[in-house]
């Protein structure tokens, strides 16, 4: 849009050229501007000739340009280096004002000062002496903006002539072809018949370009360069132009540059970037916006069918991980993964679409959002697991989908088990929080906000095991006072580090995609460290699943600890029989039975593994009738990567003593061997 807006406004410059004031980019850098104003008439300025310099934002005309002046000039607005107080180029910047009015006003600005600003010691001037403060003004105009510094401007009218960089001499030689897109006339400029070139180049508008030389200074290398940077024209000569075929292999290059380095599409319009690609290769002919995005859509569909293609023939089961959030504009997003197992019973992933939500974000939207996606893929039918975290509107629309398992993120699980399970202990925590951020920081607060549950094992398993007074000053060491934890508040921080330990270890060993088979033991093994018959009575309200995180609450005075430690293990196991229901199920436990560290199921009754045990052979023989089973001879287990861990090393036990009959322990060994 930027281009666009000063392209236009430095047409309607040359079709309506200024009184007093001249302006135009450096070569063909749209971007940077060089400007002259004449002097004002019946001015101290008069008769002088003083250069800006304008650099224009990316996201103009939405910001303002920088201007200042490079000609030393006396003014009480205008400091020593040429930076002008001028409100328009800053708090009071409309997008409305363009280049041409910018430098309009800063003309007037020249006899009009605001002497309430700026440089004070002119100001005063100005205010109390006028007399002398036009003279000041007047010998600085003579000295560095007329005939004393005639050097000086001529250097300066050179620098605003030449171009950003040179072109190969070749192309004088071959300024036949640019006839088709120039034509020669005759114009008057300053008073003065000049013959000059004028680009016939059809726009986007429909109308000529316009752009204009003067026949001389090598004309044909500024063509040249305005062809190049602004039409995508780069012909030198028949001989010389690439093939189509190269060129559009060419453009598939950069459009694969730039997604895979997530560079912005806009690169293609900037000016330096096309004459830095001009210099490697001439004869390449830079793609448009257009040509990428087409691209582009044509590889999706391509690599879209492909993959649709591979799904179909490869996945016999499907397993989706949904994620919903909230961008920056209040837009909901559903992002979609698939996981599947290929014949060579390899781990797929593949990431099916970021779909938009529909406001409000309720269940029977998102349905429609995800149904949208799976009816484009054409895999409904091979859904089996559905992966979301816990808030009820996603879980409902899975719920609603049918013939769909849903499985809600671990992780997210376990956060809401640490949190409803320490709420007795929250304004402890909130010391502790304090407490800590004051040994880091020496920041104090009288109140702190609600913990967020990401947060708890973070806070409690960062606690210090001491700490040092020496780094708080003398005045702040009341405040310390008030959140300084007692004895008993240390010693049941420390407990709980002890109790929480676990979901540390849980939280890493089961972040990895073949780990399902561990959940429930590792579960059902942390949850009796601490269960007690008393767990079925305790009384916690899993139904407000979203708490107020703004809510503020008094941290100054000590906790009594008394019973907490009890009760937050009471509410441990209260928590994970709530949130995991099914945690001694058949069929979730049978998949345990199928990891090779763990499959004696130790940690269950014998009952239930004669129950799993069951389940196994009995879906076994299902599969079997429909599966051909290979053996995979490339299977290589390396055992020395494997991470040991002390909850996966309790469930390694030996299992109960059991009695199972000969014919079911031939099948189990079967399906193990």
């Amino acid at each position: 849009m930027a281009l666009k807006s000063i392209n236009k406004q430095l047409h309607d410059m040359i079709r309506d050229p200024l009184p007093l004031i001249s302006a135009g980019p450096v070569g063909d850098d749209l971007l940077h501007w060089k400007a002259t104003i004449m002097g004002p008439l019946d001015s101290p300025y008069e008769g002088g000739v003083f250069f800006l310099d304008i650099q224009i934002p990316t996201d103009y005309p939405f910001k303002p340009p920088r201007i200042k002046f490079t000609t030393k000039i006396c003014h009480p607005n205008i400091d020593s280096n040429g930076n002008i107080d001028l409100d328009i180029l800053r708090q009071h910047w409309s997008p409305g004002l363009s280049i041409s009015k910018l430098l309009l006003s800063i003309c007037s600005f020249l006899t009009d000062p605001n002497p309430d600003c700026g440089s004070l010691e002119i100001s005063n001037i100005y205010k109390n002496d006028r007399a002398r403060y036009e003279a000041t003004v007047r010998e600085w105009t003579r000295k560095y903006a007329m005939g004393d510094n005639s050097s000086i401007i001529e250097e300066q009218q050179k620098e605003q002539l030449e171009t950003p960089y040179n072109v190969a001499n070749a192309y004088n030689n071959a300024a036949k072809w640019i006839w088709k897109y120039w034509k020669e006339e005759t114009k008057e400029i300053n008073g003065i018949l000049c013959k000059v070139m004028v680009c016939k180049v059809i726009e986007d508008s429909d109308s000529p370009c316009g752009k204009t030389y003067i026949m001389r200074d090598e004309p044909i290398k500024d063509a040249i360069n305005h062809l190049i940077n602004y039409h995508n024209i780069t012909k030198i000569s028949c001989a010389d132009k690439r093939p189509e075929d190269n060129q559009e292999e060419l453009w598939k290059l950069f459009a694969d540059w730039i997604i895979e380095d997530s560079q912005s599409i806009n690169v293609i319009a900037s000016s330096k970037f096309r004459q830095l690609f001009y210099k490697f290769d001439p004869t390449f002919n830079m793609p448009r916006q257009e040509n990428i995005s087409s691209i582009i859509y044509t590889s999706y569909d391509t690599s879209f069918s492909q993959l649709q293609q591979f799904i179909k023939n490869e996945a016999t089961s499907i397993s989706l991980a949904v994620d919903l959030w909230k961008a920056k504009n209040h837009q909901s997003y559903l992002g979609i993964t698939c996981s599947f197992l290929d014949k060579k019973f390899e781990l797929r992933e593949v990431t099916l679409d970021v779909a938009c939500v529909r406001y409000p974000y309720t269940s029977e939207h998102i349905l429609d959002a995800l149904k949208d996606v799976l009816t484009r893929w054409k895999i409904r039918d091979l859904i089996f697991t559905i992966t979301t975290n816990n808030k009820s509107n996603v879980k409902k629309a899975i719920l609603d989908m049918g013939k769909v398992n849903w499985l809600g993120c671990t992780a997210n699980t376990l956060h809401l088990v640490i949190e409803r399970a320490v709420k007795p202990a929250e304004i402890l925590i909130a010391r502790v929080k304090r407490y800590i951020d004051c040994l880091k920081q020496n920041e104090f607060l009288e109140e702190e906000e609600n913990i967020n549950p990401a947060e708890l094992l973070h806070t409690i398993m960062n606690f210090p095991s001491q700490y040092s007074s020496d780094c708080f000053a003398i005045k702040d060491y009341r405040k310390f006072e008030k959140i300084r934890l007692t004895q008993n508040e240390m010693n049941l921080i420390r407990d709980l580090k002890s109790i929480l330990d676990p979901f540390l270890e849980i939280t890493e060993l089961l972040k990895g995609n073949n780990t399902y088979s561990l959940i429930n033991p590792v579960l059902l093994e942390i949850k009796n460290k601490f269960c007690s018959e008393s767990g079925n009575n305790m009384e916690i309200n899993f139904e407000d699943e979203v708490t107020d995180r703004n809510r503020r609450i008094q941290i100054n005075e000590p906790v009594d600890c008394t019973g907490l430690i009890d009760r937050i293990k009471l509410n441990l196991s209260a928590a994970i029989d709530h949130y995991w229901k099914d945690i001694l199920d058949p069929n979730f436990i049978f998949f345990s039975i199928l990891d090779p560290r763990i499959k004696n199921l130790s940690f269950v009754s014998s009952s239930k593994r004669y129950a799993v045990e069951d389940l196994l052979y009995k879906k076994y023989r299902e599969m079997r009738s429909t599966m051909e089973i290979e053996p995979d001879k490339n299977v290589d287990i390396k055992q020395s990567q494997q991470k040991t861990s002390s909850i996966l090393a309790s469930l390694k036990k030996p299992a109960f003593p059991i009695h199972v009959n000969e014919q079911n322990s031939k099948n189990l060994k079967s399906i193990h061997h």
